[in-house]
């Protein structure tokens, strides 16, 4: 759930909200059992949840609060488009002349991932493993050895 913690802390710093005006949660998860090997660590599944945002008494511009939460997936999930993610969901509900009540409402699936550490909580194939995303080795050169045909 690391993206529901990442943007509660965004709105709460990129908004006039305070702590006590935004509540978040998970809802609907499912755990899908995903086993690779990453050389550094494993991705041992998906989880898959809508993730809840109630804003309190929000008395801020609507369309600057799209645009931050837009703006935040763009650069933060980038996966939306492979997983077929939903589009979030917005309930609006009017207070007064100046404050509203809002629930998003976003899809998100992240990997579950486990990195080994002698001291971790998380036992798997003979090993001590904790949550972490795996670090992944990107080549930045290789050398090719053989036979070309280039026609």
């Amino acid at each position: 759930m690391n993206r529901l913690q990442s943007l509660s802390k965004h709105l709460l710093k990129h908004t006039s909200l305070k702590r006590e005006q935004i509540h978040s949660y998970a809802d609907n998860g499912e755990l899908r059992p995903l086993f690779m090997d990453w050389g550094n660590g494993f991705t041992v599944g998906r989880y898959k949840y809508d993730a809840v945002f109630e804003l309190e008494r929000f008395k801020g511009n609507a369309f600057e609060l799209l645009a931050l939460i837009n703006c935040w997936l763009d650069e933060n999930d980038g996966e939306r488009e492979q997983l077929e993610l939903a589009d979030p969901e917005i309930n609006v509900e009017l207070n007064d002349r100046h404050t509203c009540d809002i629930e998003l409402v976003i899809e998100f699936d992240e990997a579950v991932s486990i990195v080994e550490d002698p001291k971790g909580s998380i036992p798997f194939r003979g090993q001590r493993y904790r949550v972490e995303n795996v670090p992944v080795d990107i080549a930045e050169a290789f050398q090719m050895e053989g036979e070309t045909d280039v026609r």
